[in-house]
């Protein structure tokens, strides 16, 4: 097929230059200003194509020293650039730096060498440097975005989530969801606490594939526990409680969370609706030792209560706990004692032996107060009571002891 289209293309000049050989043979006259000169058509074709070439011969000529330097810069940038995103690779920011600021002198590259050096300017812990690349290349670059997602990342590193999350939402568009701004913005709200936006930032990162369900039930509990944990100027632990929907409030740790935390805030009431309710539906160790550290909550209904439960769990350390202290608190020392002798011989800790040396010390029984104690300091201290509001006010505050 290729010999076939030759053969044509031959035979068509062929039969061209034939036809075109009676218009060669002619000549051309030219008048002007009392001028007349006549040349032959071949020779005016000649020397029209000498002078043309000529005058490329020689543009070419005066630009080539330029071409070669441009050429041989080019070729050095390029250089640069690999040699600076190796020395980037290899954690030799200093090398990286210097590479990669004379690689941005090719502009094609400009932007990618800029963005480079700034990360090893970050590397250095030369923060003003590195804005110093990223405005150089965002001047250099057609698009705008990436430049900014650099900025945010490299600012995260230095520790700076606040600038970071400027720039996010300087560049974040409404109802888009680049995965990349996603995944900075979702580390900016947990670098700043910011944990209701980072608790609405959850089905944008689920749908744009950034979590599975899995990862975003954990950021919900975290977001949750946080919120609990680190409570916004003006809002109450219950206030706080009462945002999240019923689903996070069925979930053990954030009930525990929750309860932890009304007990600290001397907030027992409400606290014992939700542990009870909780318990009711789902037995849990954790949350029954911290039913038993409630107060100020109606004891003698709780009593009935946790009688209830210690029927289906007899074995049930916490609920011997729980027993033992609502005890204490209606002043009925000998029952109250008699639990909390269970409890520490079912399951040992710091709360039940604090409790059993408190109640020993007012019955004014030092040794074994003082035996109980230092066993108390033997395990880890509970953290909802670390205040000392429950259990010393109910033994500590209470009439003289009159066992029943």
């Amino acid at each position: 097929m290729k010999t076939f289209w030759t053969l044509i293309i031959a035979v068509s000049a062929a039969i061209g230059l034939m036809l075109a050989l009676p218009l060669l043979r002619g000549y051309v006259l030219i008048k002007t200003a009392g001028w007349s000169i006549e040349i032959n058509v071949l020779i005016l074709i000649v020397g029209v194509l000498l002078i043309i070439g000529t005058i490329k011969l020689a543009i070419w000529l005066w630009k080539l020293p330029g071409n070669t330097l441009r050429t041989f810069l080019e070729k050095r940038a390029a250089a640069q650039l690999e040699l600076g995103m190796l020395a980037l690779s290899q954690g030799d920011w200093r090398k990286a730096e210097k590479a990669l600021k004379q690689s941005a002198k090719r502009k094609d590259q400009a932007a990618l060498s800029y963005m480079g050096a700034a990360q090893a300017a970050q590397e250095r812990g030369k923060t003003e440097q590195m804005q110093d690349y990223l405005d150089k290349a965002d001047q250099s670059s057609a698009v705008h975005q990436p430049v900014q997602i650099t900025r945010a990342q490299l600012l995260l590193s230095a520790n700076q989530p606040t600038q970071a999350l400027d720039v996010l939402n300087e560049i974040r568009k409404p109802r888009e969801n680049r995965i990349k701004i996603l995944e900075l913005l979702a580390v900016c709200y947990q670098k700043l606490s910011m944990w209701p936006e980072l608790q609405d930032l959850i089905p944008d990162l689920l749908k744009a594939g950034v979590i599975d369900q899995a990862q975003a039930e954990q950021l919900a509990t975290q977001s949750a526990e946080s919120r609990l944990s680190s409570l916004p100027e003006g809002l109450s632990v219950d206030q706080v409680w009462q945002s999240f929907d019923r689903r996070m409030q069925q979930h053990p740790r954030i009930v525990e969370t929750y309860a932890r935390h009304a007990i600290a805030s001397d907030e027992h009431q409400m606290a014992e609706g939700v542990l009870r309710g909780h318990i009711q539906k789902d037995w849990q160790e954790p949350l029954v030792h911290l039913y038993a550290q409630l107060a100020h909550a109606e004891p003698a209904a709780r009593a009935k209560q946790v009688k209830q439960w210690l029927k289906k769990h007899p074995d049930s350390a916490s609920a011997h706990l729980a027993m033992g202290l609502i005890e204490l608190q209606q002043n009925h020392t000998d029952q109250a004692h008699e639990h909390l002798q269970i409890s520490a011989q079912l399951k040992p800790d710091s709360l039940t032996f604090r409790s059993l040396a408190d109640l020993e010390m007012h019955e004014q029984h030092f040794e074994q107060a003082a035996r109980h104690y230092r066993q108390a300091l033997s395990y880890p201290q509970d953290e909802a009571m670390d205040n000392g509001t429950t259990r010393d006010q109910a033994v500590l505050n209470s009439p003289s002891p009159g066992g029943h």
